[in-house]
């Protein structure tokens, strides 16, 4: 198993391009281009996870934490990702001179959309759940209103039947 195996899981993209290409029959160029751009966006997504993971595992080493042969295997599975991307480079030139050099740009993009729309997605959600709360907010809040208002409509009631009465009565002892 290599170091790559060891700590991303198969890659789905890689083997897809991989058996499109050796297929018996004769694939289209732009499927094949199409499965290799998705093996560079897989490949840029792993280039950031490493990057991540480097910062927090060199700082577990410098700390005593972490034996230094996690951090060789770490090298090594650097060099393999290393080698993957020169070798998506070397296909994208097979189709198009100068699309080796471009492919990891077209790629980034495509994960930065990808990444925009998950944000979107997830703003909206979060936009939705909001608005449904604060409607359930709003009808807690305006029934509260109406009961303070039927409590106040009929404390006033009271003072009014009181007052009536107590009026009344002062009329009925003055005559």
């Amino acid at each position: 198993m290599s170091p790559l195996e060891q700590w991303f899981s198969s890659s789905t993209s890689r083997n897809i391009y991989f058996s499109l290409l050796h297929l018996s029959e004769s694939v289209p160029k732009n499927i094949l281009k199409a499965a290799l751009l998705e093996r560079a966006k897989e490949n840029l997504k792993r280039i950031h996870d490493l990057r991540v993971k480097k910062s927090v595992l060199s700082q577990a080493i410098q700390r005593g934490l972490l034996s230094s042969d996690l951090w060789k295997q770490f090298r090594l599975l650097e060099k393999e990702l290393e080698l993957e991307v020169m070798d998506v480079s070397k296909e994208a030139k097979s189709f198009k001179k100068d699309w080796g050099q471009t492919i990891f740009q077209s790629a980034n993009e495509m994960v930065l959309n990808e990444q925009l729309r998950e944000t979107i997605t997830q703003v909206r959600d979060i936009a939705e759940k909001e608005a449904k709360t604060y409607e359930k907010l709003k009808t807690i809040s305006e029934k509260a209103k109406e009961e303070q208002k039927r409590i106040a409509e009929n404390e006033l009631l009271k003072d009014t039947a009181f007052f009536n009465t107590s009026t009344q009565k002062k009329k009925e002892k003055h005559k």
